[in-house]
């Protein structure tokens, strides 16, 4: 791959349309799905390379858009950590044949292996 667009790092393969390194394309995936304001303390021409790249994100961003990353390729979907598990529906139930198996195979499992009474609970 080639280097970074934005910094100059190694670059981990293509982000959001550009080459770019793990480290700004995180930037500029949580600066978009957060919806940034950043602000530059100096003159809006700060130099971003591997070096100064965590010194101004006014000016990270600004040259993440420069080099062509697009907001419209960050999904935000993605964002959500905890996973809603979905309702059981009618047709996830357990049919009442396949529930007779089961009891009758736990059935043969404690015939089977019988709890031993004198080993500790």
């Amino acid at each position: 791959y080639k280097p970074c667009f934005v910094c100059e790092d190694k670059s981990s393969g293509y982000h959001y349309g550009v080459s770019a390194c793990e480290g700004c394309k995180g930037f500029f995936r949580r600066s978009v799905q957060k919806n940034m304001q950043y602000t530059c303390h100096r003159d809006k021409k700060c130099v971003i390379n591997k070096v100064t790249r965590n010194r101004c994100q006014y000016c990270r961003l600004q040259k993440c858009f420069e080099v062509g990353m697009s907001k419209d390729c960050v999904r935000n979907d993605r964002n959500k950590k905890k996973k809603v598990k979905p309702e059981v529906t009618e047709s996830q139930t357990i049919p009442p044949e396949i529930e007779d198996i089961v009891e009758k195979v736990l059935q043969a499992h404690v015939d089977t292996f019988p709890a031993d009474p004198i080993a500790p609970a």
